[in-house]
């Protein structure tokens, strides 16, 4: 099965599931949180700048990484601080992180919660600009009480994904190498690099150990072996660029750019497609 949720959306990212089922994304060309539904979608909240990804934490409180504004040549009409976004069930948006133990934040990317409670994002240093990679990207972890550690400095590589697998182990993607990385006593071990064009973004981890990345110009969902061994594609379509993924029990809600987003054509779609996987439990944490 595969369906499209929505469409006609501006770069989006970060797909993230509300407990009553509501899907929503980080509309990054629209500096909002998105519910992801029909056309255009509907304005969830706004976060000016832009949200690069969203997670919903405990009580339905979502969490989002902003990167300030920018996304390829395209720059939002406010920009804003980079920073970690707390939204609450009104809406309101609070910046809870706005810098690390080593700096401010340059443009922090995805997010995922620990099972101890800590929320974990990577910072990938620059707008997505793989021609003039100079800035490092960062690993950084963020505790429930706003104490800020960066764990890694990485290069500059463009960590992108960020997610926790089935037995608890940190995992990020490094885009411009097209590596795949596994945090082991506190370093970085590379697991794999993928096929050419296959450059990773978001990814989530299922139950039984997989990782299906989204491969943003192989325009399908990569999966691979927690060795790293491919393990097959999910195809979308040719016009599909996709960016994030999250389960949704056995379902994968995938964020697609459209190939349209280089001419800044809100040409963004939400699908749901099917899997012979179950998602890895997600940590519903809570940053006071």
């Amino acid at each position: 099965m595969k369906d499209i949720l929505a469409t006609g959306l501006l770069f989006p990212e970060g797909p993230a599931i509300l407990s009553d089922g509501t899907v929503l994304c980080s509309e990054q060309g629209a500096s909002q949180i998105t519910i992801a539904e029909g056309e255009g979608g509907k304005v969830y909240a706004k976060t000016g700048g832009s949200p690069n990804a969203a997670i919903v934490g405990a009580n339905d409180i979502v969490y989002a990484t902003q990167n300030g504004g920018a996304v390829g040549g395209w720059r939002s009409e406010k920009n804003v601080s980079p920073s970690i976004q707390k939204i609450d069930k009104d809406r309101n948006v609070e910046e809870i992180c706005l810098s690390s133990s080593d700096g401010d934040l340059k443009a922090p990317n995805d997010l995922v919660f620990a099972k101890d409670g800590s929320l974990w994002f990577t910072d990938s240093g620059q707008a997505f600009d793989f021609e003039k990679m100079v800035e490092h990207s960062r690993i950084i972890s963020l505790s429930k009480d706003r104490e800020v550690k960066t764990i890694l400095d990485t290069g500059p590589v463009y960590n992108n994904g960020i997610t926790v697998d089935n037995e608890d182990n940190i995992w990020w993607a490094e885009t411009v190498p097209l590596a795949m990385c596994k945090l082991v006593n506190g370093q970085r071990q590379e697991i794999c690099i993928l096929p050419e064009n296959h450059f990773p973004d978001g990814f989530v981890a299922a139950k039984d150990g997989r990782l299906f990345i989204a491969t943003t110009y192989g325009h399908n969902i990569t999966i691979i072996s927690p060795d790293g061994k491919i393990d097959g594609f999910i195809e979308l379509d040719d016009e599909a660029i996709p960016t994030n993924c999250i389960f949704d029990g056995s379902d994968l809600i995938i964020s697609d750019f459209g190939t349209g987003w280089e001419k800044n054509e809100k040409s963004g779609r939400i699908w749901r497609v099917s899997t012979d996987a179950e998602g890895h439990e997600r940590y519903l944490g809570e940053i006071n």
